[in-house]
């Protein structure tokens, strides 16, 4: 059975509360449900209660049903209930009117105001378009959220088939660059430029020539000192070691001097 009345939406936390009429408030308080946490619908979204609901979260709010009256008699309850709570008083709510057809909602659906309207919108978006102006400033310059301009840059308000959204590019920029060189690196992952990593290969190349000398480094240090000692990867000494046939026997030297104090220290104990 459809209800035709006046219903109430209050929060939870603050006791703020909404008013509205209806001729089947079931329906009616479905909608404001979907409404508030829905883009597809781009001209309520930005609603005084939808923003709240969006902020506090739909379990923070109740729904409820004040009066069942005729529906000839809707406008009339809707303005008392609203003058009963305040509901259209900032501190008290998020009514936006004094209820039923008021001046403020005749207002906005005149042609004039319509008119007025799109000449914003189409100031808003030329400022996203050609200025270095920030979101906040263009927001406080039309008395409006950052929300709804930035909603306008992405086309979910205002959405126009001509245009290509978002209309300014609002993703923080970070470039990267070679630490030898200063060039721009082609991705954050690059640690030296194409020229510069071609320089470092090259030296690393021409940096060992001498075979003996490797074999008589490999009988006395570790992978990790040797790589240390020619300034090298051990993935490069292990390479040099591939190439050449070699061997490893030494080890690490800080390994080596603790197993010396280890056995002179046992030797101690056994005399």
């Amino acid at each position: 059975m459809k209800l035709c009345g006046i219903y109430k939406i209050e929060n939870k936390i603050n006791g703020k509360v909404y008013i509205g009429q209806s001729v089947n408030i079931k329906h009616r308080i479905a909608e404001h449900k979907c409404n508030a946490t829905n883009l597809k619908y781009k001209d309520v979204y930005d609603l005084f209660v939808y923003r709240a609901i969006r902020k506090y979260g739909l379990v923070n709010f109740s729904f409820s049903v004040i009066e069942q009256c005729p529906k000839e008699l809707l406008n009339e309850r809707e303005q008392y209930w609203i003058s009963y709570y305040k509901s259209n008083e900032k501190d008290h709510g998020y009514n936006v009117s004094d209820g039923g057809i008021s001046k403020y909602i005749k207002s906005m659906t005149s042609k004039s105001n319509i008119s007025e309207k799109k000449r914003r919108v189409k100031e808003i978006k030329d400022l996203l378009i050609n200025s270095d102006m920030s979101i906040q400033d263009i927001a406080n310059r039309f008395g409006m959220t950052d929300a709804s301009i930035t909603n306008i840059n992405r086309g979910h308000s205002f959405f126009c088939i001509d245009e290509t959204y978002p209309l300014r590019d609002t993703r923080k920029k970070t470039f990267y660059y070679c630490p030898n060189c200063g060039t721009k690196l082609s991705c954050k992952y690059s640690k030296l430029c194409k020229k510069c990593d071609a320089e470092r290969q090259q030296k690393t190349r021409s940096r060992f020539v001498d075979v003996a000398t490797l074999k008589e480094d490999l009988d006395n240090y570790g992978v990790t000192e040797l790589s240390k000692k020619y300034g090298v990867s051990v993935g490069t000494v292990c390479k040099w070691v591939k190439k050449y046939n070699l061997q490893f026997k030494g080890w690490n030297q800080t390994r080596r001097l603790k197993y010396e104090q280890v056995q002179h220290t046992s030797n101690q104990q056994n005399y």
